[in-house]
């Protein structure tokens, strides 16, 4: 075979060929809350939806102890589809608050007690009534809302790459995907070579940063 017609049938492969894994079967596909590696990410993602900050209640000590408010005091609101809004607030005492708000109404969103006061958030669509909300401070936290049975989910990431940073999330078709970003390997542990006469060793695990080079996909529905 020649230069050209060789160059044609690589280029005609699937793209999962190419990076060394096979596309994922339909039965694969239809899998549901299962972390899967992927051969790649679509080129065609989701569009991140729009974002506005507006102000909120700060922070107030009422004379029993209670703290009310929100620190900062802002709300992040989201524009979603059909006129709703998703409104991401962050209490001085507890976790983040979800709600969604649509004409003059206002419900939260029960379930997840996750802490991002801080980090940058997004949000990604899925479908109609399931998004990704990605937040981000010294690690990834996804969170999956379901606007239809008003719920807020936390994910587990892969358990191959639990300390992660600065990873690319998107979503397309469906699926969640994970890449890149930087991951801590231990690559070993100290601290008990020659440790003092009638002492115990100290250890510690030693550890590297690294570049993640695995895709990993999941249909959360």
């Amino acid at each position: 075979m020649t230069a050209r017609p060789l160059l044609a049938a690589v280029l005609a492969l699937p793209v999962g060929c190419l990076a060394g894994l096979p596309p994922l079967s339909p039965a694969e596909d239809a899998r549901v809350g299962l972390w899967q590696r992927s051969a790649w990410v679509p080129s065609t993602r989701e569009r991140e939806l729009p974002r506005e900050v507006v102000s909120a209640p700060g922070r107030t000590d009422g004379p029993n102890g209670q703290i009310s408010g929100y620190c900062p005091p802002r709300a992040e609101v989201f524009v979603l589809p059909a006129g709703r809004s998703l409104v991401v607030r962050d209490p001085c005492s507890g976790p983040t608050a979800f709600s969604v708000r649509e004409a003059n109404d206002e419900r939260p969103l029960s379930g997840a007690a996750v802490y991002g006061a801080g980090g940058n958030r997004r949000v990604l669509p899925l479908s109609d009534d399931l998004i990704l909300i990605v937040m981000e401070s010294s690690g990834t936290t996804l969170v999956l809302a379901d606007l239809k049975a008003m719920t807020a989910e936390s994910l587990r990431l892969p358990k191959e790459i639990p300390q992660v940073r600065a990873l690319e999330v998107a979503t397309a078709n469906g699926r969640i995907f994970l890449s890149g970003g930087v991951i801590k390997v231990v690559t070993g542990s100290g601290g008990c070579e020659s440790p003092p006469p009638g002492m115990g060793c100290d250890p510690y695990v030693v550890t590297e940063d690294r570049s993640n080079h695995q895709v990993w996909s999941m249909r959360p529905r």
